[in-house]
């Protein structure tokens, strides 16, 4: 009996929480522009929207900035898995190991434009729901992903950034969305086991051929044998071409992982 008053405790607790985070930080959601409240079923207001709630295993997690109107514009895409190469260092000699990349949806309207505000608008908020999206290539990658004997042995590595590019930017989207799927996931997040070490350019505007030159030999892992018998999941905004993740999957390798797989918000097909 105990115990049921401290849930409903806790409940209660939450959703008073809930309540005055909604009033104090008066956020819009991103998509349609209406304010976002928890109450909206007690409210008269056609501005205000509900949050939107994601179901990640046995979680509920509530968005700050997506309302739940606009949910299924961003669920309605469908997971996929590519694969893709690179060069592993075994025993002195090179070899092509395989690796997946697990990504959530096509990058197009609406994931670009919130991938884009995290980026580039310092959009932080909208890190958790990229997370979130991103579980559904998580559960298809870990059913691929016979490597690892348990949660222990994986870690996730957010796609470093050089650190002037750091400085201008003032965070790693990379990471910031990593951080929210360790705490999803309960995943052990590495920072900073994987430097960038060439200060490349934008792979915006770059060819295929010229994407993969730019980025070759751009990463290193700090020291070599800091991914000692584990699995390493490398997260990252979006795949285009693979050659980021490519390059960075072999520094990962070199730091002595066992396998290498990645998860990305999008993917350019």
């Amino acid at each position: 009996m105990m115990s049921n008053m401290l849930l409903d405790l806790e409940r209660k607790s939450q959703q008073l929480f809930d309540e005055w985070k909604y009033l104090l930080l008066q956020e819009k959601c991103r998509l349609c522009k209406r304010m976002i409240h928890p109450l909206i079923e007690k409210m008269d207001f056609d501005s205000y929207r509900p949050p939107a709630r994601y179901f990640i295993g046995h979680k509920e997690v509530v968005s700050d900035v997506i309302c739940q109107f606009c949910l299924p514009d961003l669920s309605s895409f469908q997971a996929v898995l590519r694969k893709h190469q690179t060069v592993r260092c075994a025993e002195g000699m090179d070899e092509l190991a395989e690796f997946l990349v697990g990504s959530a949806a096509v990058f197009m309207e609406p994931i670009q434009s919130l991938i884009y505000s995290l980026k580039y608008s310092e959009d932080v908020l909208l890190a958790k729901d990229l997370a979130c999206l991103m579980y559904e290539a998580w559960q298809l990658l870990r059913e691929e992903i016979t490597e690892f004997d348990d949660i222990d042995s994986l870690c996730l590595v957010p796609v470093p950034l050089h650190k002037k590019r750091l400085h201008e930017r003032g965070f790693n989207q990379a990471e910031a969305i990593a951080r929210h799927f360790s705490q999803l996931t309960s995943i052990k997040l590495e920072r900073r086991v994987i430097s960038r070490i060439k200060n490349t350019k934008s792979q915006q505007t770059l060819s295929k051929s010229q994407r993969a030159s730019n980025v070759a030999g751009a990463f290193k892992a700090v020291t070599a044998n800091v991914f000692a018998d584990k699995t390493v999941i490398l997260i990252d905004d979006v795949c285009t071409s693979g050659a980021t993740l490519v390059n960075c999957a072999q520094a990962s390798f070199a730091g002595g992982a066992q396998s290498v797989h990645a998860l990305t918000v999008a993917f350019v097909p």
